[in-house]
């Protein structure tokens, strides 16, 4: 690739990325999001099923599992808190091995510590670190069976804290 063409598939890139930061959407995403909202009752609705059943079954000795049986949530993330990092990653591990995969990545690092919002520069923000450091997301779809959710419950409530 030419250093013309670089130039040139940065900046697409970067205006890709600035439009998106803007909170723009394609016409395409428009359309999806449209298609979708007829659905969109019927999937919260699950998601809080499903949030219902981790939070009413996971009862684990290592973990925080921040919910309340009685609210309503967006269901975008079902969140887990470990002790620390370590055992977050602990927790991770248990998970994979028995096939269950959870999102690494989505909130590892805080606003405040984003290179590119330059956010907070010198302050401390020890709750977010914390946050950040130790949550750990369990897999939340609509299209999860009630058998597939159970079976994350028992491999939570299966890993050996501490360990």
């Amino acid at each position: 690739m030419s250093g013309t063409e670089t130039r040139a598939k940065l900046t697409t890139d970067c205006a890709a990325c600035c439009s998106a930061a803007r909170g723009r959407m394609s016409e395409l995403h428009a359309g999806l999001g449209v298609a979708q909202l007829g659905s969109l009752g019927a999937a919260l609705h699950r998601h809080n099923e499903i949030i219902g059943r981790y939070v009413a079954g996971i009862d684990h000795p290592g973990l925080r599992v921040p919910y309340e049986l009685e609210v309503r949530y967006s269901g975008h993330k079902m969140i887990v808190l470990a002790d620390d990092a370590a055992a977050r990653d602990r927790l991770r591990t248990h998970l994979l091995v028995r096939g269950i995969g959870s999102a690494k990545g989505v909130y590892d690092v805080p606003l405040h510590r984003q290179p590119t919002l330059r956010l907070g520069a010198g302050q401390r923000f020890p709750a977010a670190d914390r946050f950040a450091a130790t949550h750990r997301c369990l897999p939340l779809s609509r299209w999860l069976t009630d058998d597939q959710v159970d079976t994350v419950i028992d491999a939570v409530k299966g890993w050996p804290h501490g360990g």
